[in-house]
Parts: structure tokens; C-alpha cells; sequence
């Protein structure tokens, strides 16, 4: 029926069963995500993350993204939250807000047992989002919301600075390449390296040139190391783009992800596998424990 000749009541008691089919139905959502991430499922399909998988195959925002896998990953740690969820006690919001702030107590060596996590949300039950993160600033003043760039309807990406497509494109790729010197390397800690770096190497008569599809420089290329000649390993990155070559079979969907590459041996070397061009790829390391494991621990992946 047409909202517009619903009577108040009526329209009042219709929005209440909406909202609650919707939290119903964000709920489902969040139980089979937390199923394809204990599978996997998203490496198989040629995604790098759960999070890229949520934006590009099931359309989402980033931002509606980052809340319900970081709500799903909440509940998993604390089941007992669900039923707050379901019914509304717990914002989505909410939930994902938690989930950051535990994990940045984890990178503090901090632990919160069960019943902490339960009674933190306790202790903030009915404040809003600001209100929360004041009081969650209060316990960790080093807490903020996850870094993150949020895109602009301009092209542009908000990161306290306004970054240009170009100037964030560049950035992305400095970080990929120097991810294995740092694989958690946020937008301040890059641009504190390459202060560092123009400093000591600048010169007036430098060039400046856009990224070239070339392998990484030689200290970044440890991961790569298995007594693979340097010629051998620039001619795979070339060959493969310098980003993860893994596809999937059925659909053709290739991963591309560019962060934490590796070179890895098709035919294991362990099973007699081969250092040669034919038998070397490039893949992600997501992307290459996913395949170690199907290769050497084939019963856990029985799904």
C-alpha cells in the first residue's frame, strides 16, 4: 500500500516492522559473512579480503562494508552481543565502533576478557557515537576511527588531508611496494618515510616520472629471496602486472591485489617443483597461504 494514505497509526506500526526486518535481515547478513570468512570463501572467488569482496561483489559501500564485517567480527568474539543486535540494543554502528577499539587495545598488548567486553557495553549502552568514542578516548587516548580514505562525490579522498585520484593512486602504490618492510604502513608513517628520504637524496635536477610497472627494490624483495635470480623474479613481476595473478577458474575473476606480493612456485618446490619462469607467479600472501593450505592441509578446506 501506498504510504501516503496509510493512517498515522498505521504507518507508525509499519515503519516498526521494517526497521525491525531490516535488522533482521542485516543480521543474516553478518551470520553468512562470518560463515565465508571462516571458509575463505572470498580467496576462492578471487578476492583478496572479505572487505573487497563486500564492496565490489555485494556493492556496498565502504563505510556499510567496514561496519558489518567489524560488527561480525565482534559478534564471533562475543556471541553473546547477537541477540543485542537483533534487537536493537546494539547499534550497528555501535558494534563496529567496539571492534576497532578492541583491536586497538590487541596492538597495545591489551586484553579484555568476556565479561570486560560485556560490561564495556554495558558502561556505554544509550550514548551516541560521539558520545561513545569520548569515553572510549578516555581509556585509550591513542583510540580514533579506523584510517581510512572515504571517498568524495569530487574524486578526491578525505585522510584529514584532501588527496587528489592521482595523489592517492600514488601513495596506495608506494605502500604496496614497501609492504613487506612494513605490512601495517598508514598514511602518516609513508609520509614520514619519504620526508626522510627527500631529505637525504634530494636533488634540483631530479625527474619526476608516474609509477612504472617494475619489481620492488632489492630490500623489499626479500619475500621473494628462495634462491630466485633477480632477472627471474623481475621477469615474473612484469609478466604478471606486479599484482596478484590468482583467477578463478569458473569465472574468470582475477585477484590484482598489489599488497604483500610473493613469488610462488606453481608446482611446489617441496613436491619437485621447478624455479623457472613456467613454474613462478605472483600472488598475494593471502592468496598464497590460501593455496599452501589447500596443497598441504587439503581436510580443512572440505567445504
Amino acid at each position: 500500500m501506498n504510504p501516503a494514505q496509510l493512517k498515522d497509526q498505521d504507518l507508525l506500526s509499519t515503519l516498526r516492522e521494517l526497521a525491525h526486518d531490516e535488522r533482521n535481515s542485516c543480521l543474516r547478513l553478518i551470520q553468512h559473512l562470518r560463515e565465508m570468512d571462516a571458509r575463505k570463501l572470498y580467496l576462492r572467488i578471487g578476492y583478496p579480503s572479505l572487505f573487497e569482496y563486500v564492496m565490489k561483489e555485494l556493492r556496498l559501500s565502504a563505510g556499510a562494508a567496514y561496519r558489518r564485517i567489524q560488527a561480525m567480527r565482534l559478534i564471533t568474539d562475543v556471541p553473546e552481543l547477537e541477540e543485542k543486535v537483533a534487537s536493537g540494543e546494539l547499534q550497528l554502528v555501535s558494534a563496529a565502533q567496539l571492534q576497532g577499539f578492541f583491536q586497538s587495545e590487541k596492538k597495545r598488548n591489551r586484553s579484555y576478557s568476556l565479561d570486560d567486553k560485556l560490561e564495556l557495553v554495558e558502561q556505554l549502552k544509550g550514548c551516541s557515537v560521539p558520545e561513545a568514542e569520548k569515553e572510549l578516548v578516555k581509556i585509550n587516548p591513542q583510540f580514533q576511527r579506523q584510517e581510512r580514505p572515504r571517498p568524495l562525490p569530487d574524486s578526491r579522498y578525505e585522510l584529514t588531508l584532501l588527496l587528489t585520484e592521482e595523489l592517492r593512486y600514488q601513495l596506495d602504490e608506494l605502500r604496496h611496494l614497501l609492504s613487506h618492510r612494513n605490512p601495517n604502513m598508514n598514511y602518516v608513517q609513508l609520509v614520514e618515510f619519504l620526508a626522510d628520504l627527500a631529505l637525504k637524496k634530494y636533488s634540483p635536477n631530479r625527474q619526476r616520472h608516474r609509477p612504472r610497472p617494475i619489481a620492488p627494490p632489492g630490500a623489499e624483495m626479500k619475500f621473494m629471496s628462495r634462491m630466485i635470480p633477480a632477472a627471474l623474479r623481475t621477469e615474473v613481476w612484469l609478466r604478471d602486472g606486479g599484482s596478484c595473478s590468482y583467477t578463478h577458474p569458473e569465472t574468470g575473476r582475477r585477484c590484482g591485489s598489489k599488497h604483500l606480493l610473493q613469488v610462488d612456485h606453481i608446482h611446489p618446490l617441496r613436491l619437485g617443483g621447478k624455479t623457472e619462469s613456467k613454474n613462478l607467479r605472483l600472488l598475494c600472501s593471502a592468496h598464497n597461504l590460501w593455496r599452501s593450505e589447500l596443497t598441504f592441509q587439503p581436510t580443512t578446506h572440505a567445504h
